[in-house]
């Protein structure tokens, strides 16, 4: 899926420096062992390493292996995960596959409680100033992600859940006697609004209940995501401005009015304010 959608994909798995799994469900990481291969074998791509070996010939480079193997975690992918996902990366990969040293695994819960240690500097250099896990409702161990980049950008994903307060208040800072608006709110929204009891016993979110926290959180932007094939097809992306304000284009919309639309595979935004805008 990566190879369809993502231009110079190695070079873009080369430079990954952090992977987060919002919860253990086999969909959301069931890839993950092939990812983090790929991510070595990208590393030791010619266009990687500036030289003109073949990939085979670089992976029985003994030498080249003996240097990355002896990478610290500045240079591993940290990867923050639910302790089964983490347990399942480990027996996929082994310890005895050269790709273990790629990584460093990090629960949410321990992430939270220990501020990562010496793993923040593999954030800080890929321009994160803050990352905060949030428990939402979902399954056991479900977060969600509150990012802010180094620039100022701010990110809040969901991951899978029922709309939650605990997010919009984190994401928001009102639990710390201040309001901050939202960027980006990636926000599942599995179920069509005639859906919403089953939305409720499987613990995820209509389109409009997703709408109603990015107006919570005065979420510049809001992406919707995580759609089922079991129901038919959403619209195709808009960018009309109707959460802040709940206007409709010719309704009096105002400058501050978010933007919304809906993800598809091998979406890639920039992580900038116009973000939804420079959609074609």
């Amino acid at each position: 899926t990566l190879a369809r959608h993502v231009p110079n994909l190695t070079k873009q798995l080369s430079s990954l420096r952090f992977i987060w799994i919002s919860h253990a469900h086999l969909d959301h990481y069931g890839g993950l062992p092939d990812l983090i291969r790929a991510i070595r074998q990208s590393r030791n791509h010619p266009s990687h390493n500036n030289n003109n070996k073949g990939t085979n010939s670089l992976i029985r480079d003994t030498k080249r292996q003996k240097l990355n193997n002896s990478s610290t975690n500045e240079h591993q992918v940290l990867v923050i995960a639910p302790q089964k996902v983490l347990r399942y990366l480990n027996v996929s990969v082994g310890s005895g596959d050269e790709s273990a040293s790629v990584y460093h695994g990090m629960t949410h819960a321990h992430w939270n409680q220990h501020f990562a240690g010496n793993s923040w500097h593999i954030l800080q250099d890929a321009g994160v100033a803050s990352l905060r896990n949030v428990p939402v409702e979902h399954c056991p161990n479900a977060y969600g992600l509150v990012l802010t980049l180094s620039h100022g950008f701010r990110l809040c994903f969901s991951g899978d859940c029922r709309p939650s307060s605990r997010l919009v208040r984190e994401a928001t800072g009102s639990s710390y006697g201040m309001v901050t608006p939202i960027d980006l709110l990636l926000h599942e929204a599995s179920f069509g609004d005639d859906l919403v009891e089953e939305a409720v016993q499987k613990r995820h979110s209509t389109v409009s209940e997703a709408i109603a926290v990015a107006k919570q959180m005065q979420a510049r932007m809001c992406l919707l995501t995580h759609f089922s094939q079991r129901y038919p097809p959403k619209s195709p992306p808009r960018r009309q401005p109707i959460l802040a304000g709940a206007a409709t284009p010719g309704q009096g919309q105002r400058q501050e009015d978010a933007a919304f639309g809906y993800a598809i595979d091998g979406m890639m935004l920039p992580l900038q304010s116009n973000a939804l805008q420079i959609l074609p």
